[in-house]
């Protein structure tokens, strides 16, 4: 199943993993400009190590980590103890039961490349709250990747932008 082919790769990169160097940290910066400066509650799918959870917590209630990597989860919690306004949890987007219009916000960074995109915006859109804001950074460099990319767990790298996607 893709699910665990995944789960297995960011267990490994979980185990390297340092926080000094992450190729999503200069996102950051633009992607909290994309969001209220105050929230209630935030959704963080496939927030591996925590390090952008713990940027959504300067300006949130509530922070929801989420990620299929047990171990990326163990990092995180290690690493957000000052952080009580955040929880983390090992699960899947997909298979996750949302309660209804929950989120004021739903971010994502280099994760939605591995989904099937329509069935996860129509989960999304269940969770977020009418007028909620819904920032995704999809991974790039599809030229490179498209070879490696073409079929299997990783074959979602290319499709259409989730900017141009409408739930």
């Amino acid at each position: 199943m893709w699910t665990e082919k995944i789960r297995n790769d960011f267990n490994r990169i979980a185990l390297h993993e340092q926080e000094g160097w992450n190729h999503n940290n200069h996102y950051h910066n633009f992607l909290l400009k994309q969001l209220p400066s105050h929230c209630e509650n935030v959704l963080d799918i496939g927030c591996g190590t925590g390090l952008f959870s713990r940027l959504l917590a300067k300006r949130a209630d509530r922070v929801l980590g989420i990620d299929l990597s047990p171990n990326m989860i163990e990092i995180a919690k290690q690493k957000s103890r000052q952080h009580p306004n955040i929880d983390y949890q090992v699960a899947d987007i997909l298979q996750w039961e949302f309660s209804v219009k929950q989120f004021d916000a739903i971010v994502s960074i280099a994760t939605v490349h591995h989904l099937p995109l329509e069935n996860l915006l129509l989960n999304l859109q269940t969770a977020l709250k009418p007028g909620g804001k819904l920032v995704i950074r999809k991974d790039s460099g599809q030229e490179v990747l498209t070879s490696v990319t073409s079929e299997g767990e990783y074959q979602n790298y290319g499709k259409r932008p989730a900017s141009k996607t409408r739930a």
